[in-house]
């Protein structure tokens, strides 16, 4: 994933570095969102402590062992990224954006953590 992204990105680099910049600032944004809703879905259906930010979402994961501290150590400033990209969106943010984007393979060991967790520590009976 992070090399697809890394090379598309290079690929439009020469097109239109504007609409890189834009297009991997919403990519990075879907991203952070995923994390977070997936996040708190699994806190509430597993009745862990509520989060009381964002960033709480992995902390609660992290200390619940759902996800690593590397994986939760990398995950974490994006998520606190999510506020300056919601109210300061019409700034440019293309250095963060970018170190994120590079970032992808967390993202992939967090989606192989939360099906490792839900495989090996969790039953979910539905009635």
């Amino acid at each position: 994933m992070k090399e697809a992204v890394l090379q598309q990105a290079v690929l439009l680099d020469g097109l239109n570095s504007q609409l890189l910049n834009k297009a991997l600032e919403r990519l990075v944004h879907i991203a952070i969102e995923a994390i977070t809703d997936i996040g708190n879905l699994l806190i509430d259906t597993l009745i862990m402590r509520d989060p009381a930010s964002y960033a709480d979402i992995v902390d609660i994961l992290e200390d619940e062992r759902v996800i690593s501290t590397d994986v939760a150590g990398a995950l974490r400033p994006m998520v606190e990224f999510r506020r300056m990209l919601m109210q300061d969106y019409t700034s440019a943010h293309a250095l963060e954006i970018r170190s994120y984007a590079e970032n992808a393979d967390f993202i992939e060991r967090f989606i192989e953590q939360l099906r490792s967790y839900l495989g090996n520590s969790v039953t979910i009976q539905i009635t």
